[in-house]
């Protein structure tokens, strides 16, 4: 009956999730065009290039040559990087069903419906419905995460495990920045599994293993790190500094609401933990040897640590796709940790309020968000040609949402939003005045805003978009915003 109920509920995570790739079979996030963009250039062997020129725009190299190679398979960009979205939610599915599975075992946990609810809690979640389609990266890096655990800490250790563990580690920086900080988190984990796999090697074999899973590890990196420098002059992408919160905002606040959105159980399982340290009639008897939190789960939940620290200090604005990365396997410790050591009543309940929370969400807010962003994909393509009909493709045009503009339009753009020009970070939150001068210093001639953005600028065209994001109200979505193509006055008129 486990076993049936198991399937049952394997197949209703596929058809979920089939469901939200026919949704979102026109959406795709501004950033993802971007890493086409970036794609597009290295396919053509122009290296990591956007709008003509070399630079650190991008936090994924590794995606963006994923889908060069995927590129093989179709010559419609677009579909090339749904086809590797979609390789992507496999894995990230697959990692969390294995993960699941081996929490359970670790946990003296026998129910083998428990990995199938732990993987349906996977993809009923917001964030996942949001961005699993989206062209961006944060459901695979969610996987890899899961992976790196595995292998860091496997059941039998093994010479595939030790090694696999490093070449996982040595990629994770390239997939997503935040995960250089696993290879320091997880360095222990690796070495102590270097100690087991070469027992009873020689000094010279061991030193020779050693070796091998240190140049695994660091390769990949430091193949990157020697490009950027050549090519950018710097390794730290650009985002770093162009993604900070605005100075007063308070990252720990936004943090934990930001998880709570996309991954309830995250907030549920870490408010239950707090009760269990109290005396408290929630807690089960002790259940022989089984763990409350197992040691696979130690590499997840100190890198969770790191980096929710390195957001802090960095003062990070942190955004869903970031949550998506760390919040699925937290979610998974802390609720099998309760299996183990709450009553089973206070797991069933955890999982199914997590489960109502999170398809109330995904189906209020991340349905009509993706349907909206499809939209607005809509807009900009009409937008575009209304661009390349008024503005010779010589002009340069200053505009934030640079992906899909980028990816569509030949003229030379001008990134106001940072993430390849970093010298526009510093008017970032000043008045909309300085950054257009700042832009008109660059050689802007046009400018994209809501409004003119210095006193003269003349309207030229422009786009009505629906509203887009996180909204508590439903008829929120329904709304729009104008968008304008601003022809600037001349630079010694606007003072």
């Amino acid at each position: 009956m486990g076993k049936h109920a198991s399937r049952m509920g394997l197949a209703a995570v596929l058809l979920w999730v089939g469901f939200w790739f026919i949704h979102a079979q026109r959406y795709w996030e501004d950033d993802a065009y971007i890493h086409l963009e970036y794609a597009r250039s290295v396919f053509e062997g122009r290296g990591f290039m956007f709008n003509g020129h070399l630079s650190n725009g991008d936090t994924s190299p590794l995606w963006v040559l994923l889908l060069a190679a995927t590129h093989v398979l179709s010559a419609d960009w677009l579909v090339s990087g749904k086809v590797l979205a979609v390789a992507g939610v496999l894995f990230s599915v697959a990692m969390a069903w294995t993960f699941a599975q081996r929490l359970a075992k670790d946990t003296g946990v026998t129910s083998p419906t428990t990995a199938a609810v732990m993987v349906g809690l996977h993809v009923l979640s917001p964030f996942f419905c949001f961005w699993a389609f989206s062209g961006m990266e944060a459901v695979a890096a969610a996987g890899l995460v899961m992976l790196q655990a595995m292998l860091l800490v496997p059941q039998r250790p093994r010479p595939a495990t030790f090694f696999g563990a490093a070449v996982a580690l040595g990629i994770g920086p390239l997939v997503r920045p935040e995960l250089a900080l696993m290879i320091a988190t997880g360095g222990f984990f690796l070495l102590h599994q270097w100690r087991q796999v070469t027992t009873g090697f020689s000094t010279s074999r061991k030193v020779a293993w050693f070796g091998m899973a240190a140049v695994l590890l660091a390769l990949p990196l430091t193949l990157w790190a020697l490009y950027a420098l050549s090519a950018f002059g710097h390794i730290t992408p650009n985002t770093n500094a162009a993604k900070r919160a605005m100075p007063g905002e308070p990252v720990l606040t936004r943090l934990v609401s930001v998880s709570g959105l996309g991954f309830p159980g995250v907030l549920i399982g870490l408010g239950l933990w707090l009760a269990l340290l109290l005396p408290s009639p929630l807690r089960a008897k002790a259940q022989g040897a089984a763990r409350s939190v197992p040691v696979v789960a130690w590499p997840l939940l100190l890198w969770c640590a790191a980096t929710a620290v390195f957001y802090l200090v960095n003062h990070t604005y942190v955004q869903t796709r970031y949550v998506m990365v760390f919040a699925p396997g937290l979610m998974f410790v802390l609720l099998m940790a309760l299996r183990a050591r709450a009553r089973p009543w206070v797991f069933t309940g955890a999982v199914g309020l997590t489960a109502a929370l999170e398809l109330g969400i995904s189906l209020l807010m991340s349905y009509p968000n993706v349907r909206n962003k499809a939209l607005v994909q809509e807009a900009t393509v009409a937008f575009v040609k209304d661009i390349q009909r008024m503005v010779p493709r010589t002009e340069p045009i200053a505009i934030y949402s640079i992906g899909q503009v980028a990816f569509l339009l030949h003229n030379p753009l001008v990134d106001i939003g940072g993430i390849t020009q970093p010298e526009a970070i510093p008017y970032l939150y000043k008045d909309t005045a300085e950054m257009a001068r700042w832009a008109q210093s660059k050689g802007a001639r046009y400018y994209v805003w809501g409004q003119a953005p210095l006193p003269g600028s003349e309207s030229v065209a422009e786009m009505a978009t629906q509203e887009s994001g996180w909204f508590l109200k439903p008829s929120q979505y329904e709304g729009s915003k104008p968008s304008y193509l601003w022809r600037l006055p001349a630079p010694d008129s606007t003072h």
